[in-house]
């Protein structure tokens, strides 16, 4: 059971860091006329703060591991998995009609010209 855990979260770090990886060859490949905009949507950040937007994204995963294990020491004993799995779904309803509403959609970066030559 533990060996399953490990390899989903070995898995989940591997698409994320070989979806990185990729991006050049994804920006590159022929006859795709794929641009930055298409591959990511960190373009939406200023250049100078691209980064720390970056380590705050990501910094968002182990916080909400500690979340997810104070909650479970709190909530597991008294009242079961359920409620767990119910506050694991709250994001559906908490984080995405706002950010449904107030992210703004993926700029153009360049021109279209520029995009496919690239």
């Amino acid at each position: 059971m533990v060996a399953l855990c490990f390899l989903t979260i070995v898995f989940d770090g591997y698409d994320l860091i070989v979806y990185g990886s990729a991006v050049p060859s994804l920006l590159a490949e022929p006859g795709w006329n794929t641009g930055p905009a298409q591959v990511g949507a960190i373009e939406n950040a200023p250049r100078g703060r691209r980064q720390l937007y970056n380590a705050l994204m990501f910094a968002g995963y182990p916080v909400g591991g500690v979340i997810a294990a104070v909650l479970a020491l709190l909530l597991l004993a008294d009242h079961g998995w359920r409620p767990l799995l119910a506050i694991g779904a709250a994001p559906l309803v908490i984080v995405l009609p706002p950010a449904w509403q107030f992210l703004p959609e993926s700029r153009r970066i360049g021109t279209d010209e520029e995009e496919t030559t690239a």
